[in-house]
């Protein structure tokens, strides 16, 4: 189901690794990621979201990805 999408490559740098690691304590994200059961909201969207599942033209960006965007947005 997630092969429609484009992949989540993140390449951390050596820096990236202590920085994430010291803010991790107190990032909110981090406490939400943790209560937040994103697997459930990824089948909801998925099931709503048209967009991604032809095999043409470039990859789409998953729907759960979108959502956290708008999250973080507002």
């Amino acid at each position: 189901m997630l092969g429609y999408f484009k992949p989540r490559t993140v390449q951390m740098s050596f820096g990236q690794y202590f920085m994430d690691a010291a803010a991790a304590k107190r990032s909110f994200y981090v406490a939400l990621n943790k209560v937040m059961n994103w697997e459930s909201i990824a089948q909801l969207l998925l099931d709503i979201y048209p967009v991604g599942k032809q095999s043409r033209g470039q990859k789409a960006y998953s729907p759960l990805l979108l959502f956290k965007m708008l999250l973080v947005g507002q």
